[in-house]
């Protein structure tokens, strides 16, 4: 934070200590070390001399309109404003929620018992860390661990069997189960893939078909159900964790349903939020037909760079910001 306030450093690459110190995967360290060295401050910062030449020359226009200098028209500085949308709306897109990379991404695994849920998280793991049986019901309390795909973690969840008991203790790990589904990032919904659909199936896929899920049907090594497979149409991952088929591939559909297939610069939510809130202001300029109108939204974008630069602060927004740090307070 001193550093910040005597000018050694900006906002954003003072923020990246804590991610660098937070920082659990390599691809986390790399991202850190990538803002720290100004990844997303310089282009930042860039922008904001491309806003200022924009707006001193508006206000030029304004101010010595009258006099014999040719006046810019509204076309010319539409076309600026253009300009400064497609730059900022092709880096907003490479921004992604650095949550996943630094806090990790909850997974929770979902079904009925008996479909191979435990199976899963332990072959996903690639060690023995659930109990696993032909027993429905083995499963009665949720199991959690870490695994890294691709430089995220993903902290992934074993839930109990859902189904109708008369079991205090297995109802109790129901409710668990279904508390983990609604904080997860991402539910994957087993089904065992040899079988027709039965009642808690129907139940569970109705809870979460709106969330974000991923179908995965099991036990292809026994043949598939045709019904099963056309209820599920085209939405469902086929695998067999017995011949370890598709496993990977499942993986590689975990963060594709994250939107984090495609590379991209991981940054909090606040940084995001003002870029998104600059590009809306540029876009509102846009369609402005007056230019003290147009300077007032650019304006507006500008003071949201600046406040992602530091230029603009607010003591409680740099607390929050600096409240997490275990150094350096």
């Amino acid at each position: 934070k001193r550093a910040f306030l005597n000018g050694k450093m900006t906002l954003d690459e003072a923020s990246s200590v804590e991610l660098l110190i937070n920082a659990n995967t390599e691809k986390a360290v790399e991202n850190a070390l990538d803002i720290l060295r100004g990844k997303f401050s310089s282009f930042i910062e860039a922008l904001r001399k491309e806003f200022i030449r924009i707006i001193a020359n508006i206000e030029a226009d304004i101010e010595f309109g009258y006099e014999d200098i040719e006046p810019l028209s509204i076309d010319e500085i539409q076309k600026d404003i253009n300009d400064l949308i497609c730059k900022l709306e092709e880096f907003y897109k490479k921004l992604k929620e650095q949550s996943y990379l630094y806090d990790g991404i909850k997974i929770a695994i979902l079904g009925k018992p008996n479909v191979g849920k435990s199976s899963l998280f332990n072959a996903l793991l690639e060690k023995r860390r659930s109990i696993v049986s032909e027993i429905p019901g083995t499963t009665r309390d949720y199991v959690e661990d870490r695994l890294e795909v691709k430089g995220f973690p993903l902290r992934l969840v074993d839930t109990a069997g859902i189904r109708k008991t008369d079991d205090p203790i297995e109802k109790e790990g129901i409710d668990i189960a279904l508390s983990h589904a609604k904080e997860a990032h991402l539910i994957i919904f087993m089904v065992d893939g040899s079988k027709e659909l039965e009642e808690e199936d129907y139940f569970i896929y109705d809870m979460v078909k709106s969330l974000n899920t991923i179908i995965v049907l099991n036990k292809s090594d026994l043949g598939l159900n045709s019904k099963t497979l056309d209820f599920f149409q085209n939405d469902a991952i086929i695998i067999s964790i017995r011949n370890q088929e598709n496993l990977e591939y499942l993986k590689s559909k975990i963060l594709f349903m994250m939107d984090l297939a495609e590379d991209g610069i991981y940054v909090s939510k606040r940084n995001k939020f003002l870029v998104g809130k600059a590009l809306e202001s540029l876009k509102e300029a846009l369609k402005q037909e007056k230019t003290e109108l147009i300077m007032l939204y650019i304006r507006e974008a500008l003071d949201y760079l600046e406040e992602l630069l530091g230029l603009i602060t607010d003591e409680d927004v740099l607390d929050e910001i600096f409240s997490t740090f275990c150094i350096g307070k």
